[in-house]
């Protein structure tokens, strides 16, 4: 299954779900793990310490749209 949404920033984020492993990809960035929120979190979380950056509201976005994609691929099996 794949699915493609935009970041709260407004980027482009392509998820799949292959053979129990999640991609995804933004701005040429890829990434992959055993549950939708570590694939999400690995292209569009820069753990680079800076002034200002919500990484906490971030997380709860991705962990959000992880349940929901997670729920649709319970449903799909």
């Amino acid at each position: 299954m794949a699915w493609m949404t935009y970041t709260p920033d407004g980027r482009q984020l392509d998820i799949e779900h292959a053979d129990g492993l999640w991609k995804a990809r933004c701005d040429g960035v890829d990434g992959s793990g055993a549950t939708a929120s570590e694939a999400i979190a690995a292209v569009i979380i820069d753990d680079t310490p800076t002034i200002g950056r919500d990484n906490v509201g971030l997380r709860v976005w991705i962990e959000t749209q992880a349940t929901r994609l997670e729920h649709e691929v319970a449903l799909g099996s």
